[in-house]
């Protein structure tokens, strides 16, 4: 936790497996939605949750409704979360690219000026900046 004057930023980076099993998905799901519900805290979580399956443009998958895609998406919504990235973030030859680096906020201001650059080394996932701005919050 990142704690200022006037506000508390919870800043966390989390890794979800594709090999992830439902028990994993129901702790990550427990663990957001707590997260977001403690009062005067700003969430900011980078990640990479392997969900391939989802349309972030559309905030769907067409997957089944038990499916780890689907949950992830209840997760967000349930949390109260924004997702900020719009683009695919990676890239391997031979196989289909995709946005599965997140980056997810308890207020949709809170990030500008995202840009994509090129991975690092022989890495294919694109590297992610950005501004982060926490309005001060009286309290």
């Amino acid at each position: 936790m990142i704690s200022g004057k006037h506000s508390k930023v919870i800043f966390g980076c989390i890794y979800r497996s594709p090999s992830s099993t439902p028990d994993d998905d129901v702790k990550l799901h427990t663990i957001l939605t707590n997260l977001s519900t403690q009062n005067a805290v700003d969430l900011v979580i980078v990640s990479d949750f392997n969900n391939p399956q989802i349309d972030w443009e559309s905030v769907t998958t067409e997957k089944s409704v038990n499916h780890s895609s689907q949950h992830f998406i209840d997760t967000i919504r349930d949390a109260y979360l924004y997702q900020h990235v719009t683009q695919l973030t990676r890239y391997r030859h031979g196989q289909n690219s995709n946005l599965l680096d997140l980056i997810l906020t308890s207020s949709e201001y809170y990030i500008s000026n995202l840009e994509y650059h090129a991975g690092i080394g022989l890495s294919d996932h694109l590297v992610l900046s950005c501004t982060l701005t926490v309005e001060n919050k009286i309290g």
